[in-house]
């Protein structure tokens, strides 16, 4: 196959993948709810404190690899805005952050972060050079997903026994959640040696279809049924 007929299917394949994905979002997004709760007064709504969970790679990890592996990422990274290391892969800030900042809350701490942490407004799981396969290695998406639930039930089950939980059942259930994940999959699939037809109809269908596994747990969170 030429290289500009392989870019074209692989565009295409990507196009339709990704299409899949929103079309099963929209799809459970319009389907209702189980007993669906009333919706909060716009008022009520507002004034709401704004949770956010995030899982990805590096463009998103805001200090999660270090924590975890316990690397360190010298200067030049944070000397932009933070004016010292963070664990961001940026001399700045990410999307991430710019997202808080527009919801007037403070930056997501990593969830592996044990000092210093506060997760009433969320969690950031993302760890740079994570990928979606192999699935169940550290930091993959579904492993990240994992971590996710684990601070979730934990989360429930302190409420359920009078304690102070950093997140309330409504905070899971009208949080954001965020997925950037895919290019470190995809690097690898390119970079393999692998057949273009294989990387396209084999290996980007499987990355695709992890990205939507973990768009479904967050579906579920919320009761959200699919007809």
């Amino acid at each position: 196959m030429a290289a500009g007929g392989a870019g074209a299917a692989v565009a295409a394949v990507l196009t339709t993948a990704v299409a899949a994905v929103l079309v099963a979002v929209l799809t459970t997004t319009v389907s209702g709810q189980d007993d669906p709760a009333p919706e909060p007064a716009p008022a009520a709504a507002c004034a709401r404190r704004p949770v956010v969970f995030a899982f990805g790679d590096s463009n998103t990890d805001t200090g999660g690899v270090a924590a975890g592996l316990g690397h360190y990422y010298p200067l030049p990274e944070g000397r932009v805005f933070f004016r010292r290391s963070t664990g961001r892969l940026c001399d700045g800030r990410l999307v991430i952050d710019y997202l808080c900042e527009s919801l007037n809350m403070s930056y997501l701490s990593p969830y592996l972060e044990a000092v210093g942490s506060d997760f009433t407004g969320g969690a950031n799981f993302a760890i740079s050079g994570s990928s979606t396969l192999p699935r169940n290695v550290p930091f993959a998406l579904h492993v990240q997903v994992q971590q996710f639930l684990h601070l979730k039930q934990r989360s429930l089950d302190l409420a359920a026994h009078g304690g102070t939980a950093p997140v309330d059942a409504d905070g899971f259930r009208n949080a954001l959640y965020l997925i950037d994940i895919g290019q470190n999959d995809l690097s690898a699939a390119f970079g393999s040696g692998a057949p273009y037809d294989d990387v396209v109809h084999h290996r980007i269908p499987a990355i695709v279809s992890e990205i939507k596994d973990a768009i479904m747990v967050r579906l579920q969170i919320v009761s959200i049924k699919i007809d």
